[in-house]
């Protein structure tokens, strides 16, 4: 067996990044023919992240990958002044790590090979939502990453063609890895519409918008759209679940609040915050339809989430989600807040949509998902190979 370590230095605001790796390591461990043994190493504050739904993978606990502990800052320390990390290296002789994958920090190790992962290049096509300092940082640890690790992995061909343009000298060590959900989410028994209602007080239709309040998420369009169909149609409403909190811009969640407030639609948009996944799976799948407006993606867990459950998804016209391409889905220019309107009143209008659970269906997702933990398999192997 390949011991493949991760080391995971997040929390509970990134839920997509939770997702992204409950959902690799559950397709890894579905494989007939697995190669891979994997190892966690993440914080005492964040495992419990992972605990749910989690294979039988090893799991090493260690405050050394909680952020800004005592062991964090000498490894900080470490990779920023020497580009070492002796801490971590001690981990990986210990477990006898063979590669360690999904590595997005500043460290090299000559005997191990690091395959690391970028989710995305947004600081290139949103400027605006970076300081200086943060585009500076990203663009130099990206290029170490890119240049030193043996295998970047990469969530999409737009973020492929994106690299290109970065470090155009590099495109071999480039490997694809689409996202993909476990196909169980879609039968598995989840909160029921009474239950919903009765928790989150609410009634009648609604549209489903689960995503982090960051400013790239562009709630701003459906806010908009979302007034200027009420004026019309009263009964509208959106629902919202997702972090309130932008690192970035700490200050934007209010401005969201300004404007409901401002447009006098607070009745019309309900903001939830962050839901356990099995309500956000429910609102979901009793939405009239689901909606990414997003300036921006690497590969959104929404779409696909969209794609299993086969809801009509609204979805902003980007390369990624195009790329993506949810047979459902109904496009509309990022700003266009007049023809997102247009959106809901036409489907206000439809009967909130039945799931499908045809078994030939769920048979070709759980196909797919499969093939998203042989392929991440593969990489594995031809990283140690090289």
């Amino acid at each position: 067996m390949i011991k493949v370590g991760f080391v995971l230095s997040m929390d509970s605001s990134w839920q997509g990044g939770i997702n992204y790796f409950k959902n690799l390591f559950n397709a890894i461990y579905q494989l007939p023919n697995r190669q891979l043994d994997l190892i966690i190493f993440i914080g005492s504050k964040n495992f419990q992240l992972l605990t749910e739904e989690l294979p039988q993978v090893r799991v090493v606990v260690s405050s050394a990958f909680d952020r800004y502990s005592v062991l964090w800052w000498i490894r900080k320390f470490f990779q920023k002044i020497f580009y070492k990390d002796p801490i971590l290296w001690f981990f990986i002789r210990k477990y006898q790590i063979n590669v360690l994958s999904h590595f997005n920090e500043s460290a090299l190790f000559s005997s191990t090979p690091i395959i690391s992962w970028i989710p995305d290049f947004q600081h290139i096509h949103l400027p605006n939502l970076f300081t200086n300092k943060a585009i500076k940082a990203r663009n130099k640890l990206f290029k170490f990453l890119i240049k030193y690790s043996k295998t970047v992995i990469l969530s999409s061909h737009t973020a492929k063609s994106d690299l290109i343009k970065f470090m155009p000298l590099y495109d071999k060590k480039v490997k694809v890895l689409q996202f993909c959900i476990n196909p169980k989410i879609k039968n598995k028994e989840s909160t029921t519409l009474l239950e919903l209602q009765k928790c989150y007080k609410f009634q009648g239709n609604y549209f489903f918008l689960p995503n982090q309040f960051w400013a790239h998420k562009n709630h701003q369009v459906v806010i908009d759209a979302l007034a200027l169909a009420v004026n019309k149609n009263k009964d509208i409403q959106v629902i919202c679940t997702g972090n309130t909190k932008d690192c970035r811009q700490p200050e934007h969640f209010e401005l969201i609040q300004n404007q409901v407030l401002a447009l006098g639609i607070e009745k019309n948009f309900k903001i939830l915050g962050l839901v356990p996944y099995k309500d956000l799976i429910a609102l979901m799948k009793y939405s009239v339809a689901v909606i990414n407006p997003s300036h921006f993606e690497g590969w959104s867990t929404t779409v696909e989430e969209s794609k299993l459950l086969e809801k009509t998804i609204l979805l902003s016209k980007i390369p990624v989600h195009e790329e993506q391409n949810p047979k459902n889905a109904i496009y509309f220019d990022v700003n266009d807040s007049q023809i997102l309107s247009n959106y809901f009143l036409d489907l206000s209008l439809s009967e909130r949509e039945n799931i499908n659970t045809n078994q030939e269906d769920t048979a070709y997702y759980q196909k797919l998902f499969v093939e998203f933990g042989d392929t991440y398999q593969q990489i594995v192997i031809d990283s140690i190979q090289r």
